[in-house]
């Protein structure tokens, strides 16, 4: 997926092929820049989304003949484009939500690149509707070969503070910050779509015994390891943080209870199996796994915050049982105040 770093398909002044758009968010912003991308030569806005179907966006786009979506992977599933834009001024935890999605060639402006190509294009509107048309032609040629280059260099600088914001410096994995963020969002959804969600919680088995006895070098150079190993094996759907010291959470979206214990599972034994301790010893890992129950008596009140202490419950009873193994959270343990 091209991302940040460069354009997919750069806009041509020399060419007839038009530059296919599409916009998330049909509040004041996006309905704005619609309007301007209308009204611009070699543009073709392929659709606008709204996760809300009352925005006023939606409804006016309608009376242009532009798709309207209330589900951005509806728009990306059915929609050909070059350039999705983002102007929801969501915070850029949304840029993993976006990317998740994209599985075609399409690259993504938000944040500060949006707000800044939004900002310029509605500007240069406003100035150039007095000019002949022959001018218009000639300032629209200049004015995209303009915003690539600052799509470009706001993109990349955007994509630089957006990894060290989110991304622990040690094991390159998201932080506490973005995993709450992420996970109100899927807790959102799966009471609005009625999609399972479950969250995984893993903890090295006596990891303060490897800091003590060989030093917290070699205890960072496991905590590496097991981050390659999350890494390299898990959905792009999902959603790895570290949320402090040896304990990781792993957010599986669109997966029930069963099938964390089988994800989880695995994850288990390919720990055990792939990494050792510094004495040769194999690596081992406890996890507890909990599912979003959406049939709960009180299920608007359930909070990131209690998804994670039922994940935790679950990690706590695994290492209490003997560690290296996988336990699910039993709500018979503890009824937890939401």
């Amino acid at each position: 997926m091209t991302q940040d770093s460069s354009l997919n398909r750069p806009y041509s002044a020399h060419t007839d092929v038009k530059l296919r758009i599409g916009i998330v968010g049909a509040g004041r912003g996006g309905w704005s820049l619609l309007q301007v991308l209308m009204d611009l030569p070699k543009v073709q806005v392929v659709g606008i989304c709204d996760l809300d179907p009352k925005a006023p966006g939606l409804s006016k786009a309608k009376t242009l003949h532009v798709p309207i979506f209330t589900n951005v992977s509806d728009m990306i599933a059915n929609q050909e484009m070059d350039w999705l834009i983002n102007v929801t001024h969501s915070s850029l935890t949304q840029r993993h939500m976006l990317t998740r999605e994209v599985t075609k060639p399409i690259h993504i402006l938000d944040g500060a690149a949006a707000e800044v190509v939004w900002r310029f294009l509605t500007g240069f509107h406003q100035q150039v509707q007095q000019c002949s048309q022959s001018e218009r032609t000639c300032a629209y040629n200049m004015v995209w070969t303009l915003i690539n280059r600052i799509a470009n260099a706001v993109g990349e600088m955007q994509q630089r503070l957006t990894d060290i914001a989110f991304h622990d410096p040690l094991t390159g994995l998201f932080t506490r910050r973005i995993l709450m963020e992420f996970l109100e969002h899927e807790i959102r959804n799966t009471y609005r779509l009625s999609h399972p969600l479950s969250l995984i919680i893993m903890d090295i088995d006596h990891f303060k015994s490897i800091n003590d006895e060989f030093g917290h070098l070699e205890g960072d150079r496991i905590l590496q390891e097991l981050a390659g190993l999350l890494k390299e094996n898990h959905r792009p759907s999902d959603l790895v943080a570290r949320i402090g010291g040896e304990e990781f959470v792993i957010v599986l979206p669109e997966t029930d209870q069963e099938n964390g214990m089988r994800i989880a599972e695995r994850l288990r034994g390919q720990v055990e199996k792939s990494l050792q301790r510094p004495d040769g010893t194999p690596l081992t890992v406890s996890l507890g796994v909990a599912e979003l129950n959406i049939n709960d008596p009180i299920p608007q009140r359930m909070t990131p915050s209690a998804l994670i202490e039922c994940a935790d419950q679950a990690l706590y009873h695994a290492k209490n049982s003997g560690r290296n193994r996988v336990l699910p959270f039993n709500p018979d343990w503890k009824r937890i105040a939401f």
